[in-house]
């Protein structure tokens, strides 16, 4: 009804404004507070309808000189400009006009941009880290953002960039990255993990033949469905980019699209070959 649209209208604005008012005084508590800069620079696309909330960004980031920073004022403009050129990280505010940032990122990843995507969200509700995985994102901030979580964030994809860029003989694929982040994320010593990836590749081997004749026949619920095992254990694993591609093809398939063969089977490939100059079996 029109009555509850406009308390849902009332209850959006209250949450903006609070926001707003929090988001100031974390970062005036900021500017009181030595920041560590970070060294390595990136370039940022910055997603946010909402003119205050670009100004109050802007003043943060103030806080690292290495980073340049670009604007899209709405979810349509910020798959223009993520086409058009090229940035180490994306902030995504998840509700915008014209695209939201779910609808944006959806784009993004199905025209095969693979640059970190974070979501910036006011109300981060019960399956919303879910969606938000399941679009392609990579992370997300809670608003009002921290200085400290802006800064893990940055660091976080500051790193990882810079590590595939001195890795360019081997793509995204790092494995002092993967095992670093695999100890962390498990909680697991260097033997299980190397352990694990060896399951792994043997999962890779068998799932490369398993979707050579799933995509001959073009049975979909068989893509759906290898797509979503391989999904989940690469993202337990660190491999963000297989993880991501496989996101897409179970959708998809769901959907009842066509998936792209060769696509599949040249990323299944170069995991495996990766694996097997790395691992000792």
């Amino acid at each position: 009804s029109q009555q509850d649209c406009n308390v849902a209208k009332i209850g959006e604005d209250f949450v903006s404004n609070l926001y707003n008012i929090l988001f100031s005084k974390s970062h005036t508590l900021a500017h009181s507070l030595s920041v560590p800069k970070l060294t390595k620079p990136m370039h940022l696309l910055i997603a946010e309808d909402y003119e205050m909330n670009r100004v109050l960004m802007d003043s943060l980031l103030q806080n690292f000189p290495n980073i340049t920073y670009e604007f899209a004022i709405d979810g349509e403009e910020a798959v223009q400009m993520a086409m058009q050129k090229a940035y180490d990280l994306i902030l995504m505010d998840v509700n915008m006009p014209k695209r939201s940032g779910v609808e944006a990122t959806k784009i993004l990843r199905q025209k095969g941009v693979n640059t970190p995507i974070v979501a910036l969200t006011a109300n981060v509700l019960e399956g919303d880290k879910e969606r938000f995985l399941e679009a392609g994102m990579d992370d997300y901030l809670a608003k009002p953002i921290q200085q400290a979580q802006l800064q893990r964030v940055l660091e976080k994809f500051s790193v990882k960039e810079n590590l595939n860029k001195e890795n360019a003989s081997s793509g995204t694929l790092d494995m002092e990255e993967i095992l670093s982040k695999a100890q962390e994320g498990l909680g697991l010593d260097e033997g299980m993990i190397k352990h694990l990836l060896r399951k792994y590749l043997s999962s890779l081997q068998d799932a490369l033949k398993k979707f050579q004749e799933a995509l001959k026949a073009n049975d979909l619920a068989k893509i759906a469905d290898l797509a979503h095992k391989l999904k989940g254990s690469s993202g337990t694993l660190g491999f963000e980019k297989m993880m991501r591609l496989m996101q897409r093809v179970e959708k998809e398939a769901k959907e009842g699209k066509a998936a792209d063969a060769k696509e599949i089977t040249e990323m299944i490939k170069e995991h495996i070959e990766f694996l097997e100059s790395e691992i000792k079996m």
